[in-house]
């Protein structure tokens, strides 16, 4: 099977910026069809019982972002496979082929081997290769795979699938997709147990999910924009595309399920909760707070749902450097965001840290304050706290959250 190797580094910022500036947000922005496709019929709701792992549920495995030859990028690998707590396996998922087959490809592969050879030598870190047939430019590899991995879910019986995304066409034959189901008979073969594969039928990125593990999940209404032009939602509008989301996980995964809706920032292009909060156990939400009073608008708005449910949520400043807040944010401007952080394992246990964003450099020195007000945050709410240079991360609009996926504990039958 050829790679159709997809643009992500290059294309995602300039096509999140474009689907903010060109499309917007209205409930009634599609007209209602008494012809609307009905993509899911059904007659009663499937008693599924698939529980959805939320990230600080206890980590067995981390898989981590293959995003090239940049010194940020390799120290961020190490930086984390170093600090792993014992249990915790570290996984990076690389382009891989013969010599004579691609040259680029075998020379990304060689170069990130010899850089981590010593972590790869003591046990540290390990690889999954994904052989790459045709063109290749690190540049189309994905990176973040948070977005475009899996979601795990379990069965009381010890059944396990995941949950694949789709950046693109769900229907398509993509990167994503080989790397998805490589990964998944890896997965299965370290835990003991087969890993099924189960495709989400709209395009989603996991970085739009938060889960508290009782049951709530949390998903912004870009969600709906990035999905209007799909077949199965013509003649939809905006209400109805929700409710075939909601009937979607209901049916499929758990019936009692409960998606909550996040309306996406005004200046943050990609749209993904990951960016506004974090749920660091299931009644704790560390939440971000803007100094732009359009987006601080709609963080206190994500506050009260929150509060609403009875969660304890814990405010912290983004980072802006001098020159933005002169002349203010604007959908090129970095949301630099320290939920956008790696937990693994809840806290207050032995095993508990956390990787948060660090955004201070030689550019940006100024953002050293943000950063250490970050730390203490987390270390108050019980972690161990690493502090992961993100700040050339950012710029394309992900951070160390965006670069790792967890997978978690399940024990051999």
């Amino acid at each position: 099977m050829s790679f159709q190797l997809s643009l992500i580094i290059t294309v995602r910022p300039i096509f999140v910026i474009l689907s903010l500036l060109i499309g917007v947000y209205s409930e009634s922005t599609l007209a209602s069809s008494e012809a609307c496709i009905q993509f899911y019929k059904q007659t009663s709701i499937v008693k599924s019982h698939y529980g959805l792992t939320p990230e600080f549920q206890n980590t067995q495995i981390l898989l981590l972002s293959y995003m090239g030859t940049g010194k940020y990028f390799i120290n961020m690998h190490r930086l984390i496979a170093e600090n792993l707590p014992k249990g915790i396996k570290a996984f990076a998922v690389i382009p891989s082929a013969a010599k004579a087959d691609n040259q680029k490809a075998f020379d990304h592969s060689n170069f990130y081997k010899d850089q981590m050879k010593d972590l790869i030598e003591k046990g540290q870190l390990s690889l999954i290769e994904i052989p790459v047939d045709g063109s290749f430019s690190v540049s189309e590899h994905p990176n973040w795979i948070r977005d475009f991995m899996s979601n795990t879910a379990l069965t009381k019986d010890g059944k396990v699938k995941f949950l694949n995304a789709a950046y693109f066409n769900p229907t398509a034959d993509y990167t994503e997709k080989i790397i998805q189901e490589k990964v998944a008979v890896e997965i299965g073969k370290l835990t003991g147990r087969g890993v099924e594969n189960m495709e989400l039928p709209f395009k989603f990125e996991w970085g739009n999910w938060e889960n508290d593990g009782l049951g709530n999940i949390f998903v912004s209404k870009v969600f709906l924009k990035s999905n209007r032009d799909l077949s199965q939602f013509v003649n939809m509008d905006y209400g109805e595309i929700k409710r075939e989301f909601e009937l979607w996980f209901r049916t499929h995964v758990n019936s009692s399920l409960k998606v909550h809706w996040i309306k996406q920032l005004p200046t943050e292009p990609t749209g993904h909760v990951d960016l506004m909060f974090k749920f660091v156990d299931a009644n704790t939400v560390v939440l971000a707070k803007s100094p732009n009073i359009y987006e601080q608008a709609e963080l206190l708005k994500a506050k009260k749902q929150l509060e609403n449910l009875g969660k304890t949520v814990h405010t912290i400043d983004v980072a802006v450097a001098d020159v933005e807040r002169e002349l203010g944010r604007n959908p090129f401007t970095p949301f630099r965001s320290y939920t956008n952080s790696l937990i693994l394992n809840s806290p207050g246990q032995a095993q508990s840290i956390v990787y948060v964003p660090k955004y201070a450099n030689e550019q940006y020195p100024e953002l050293e304050s943000y950063d250490k007000a970050a730390k203490k945050m987390y270390e108050s709410l019980g972690f161990k706290t690493i502090m992961v240079d993100s700040g050339d991360a950012i710029d394309d609009q992900g951070a160390v959250h965006c670069a790792t996926c967890t997978i978690p504990i399940y024990n051999k039958k």
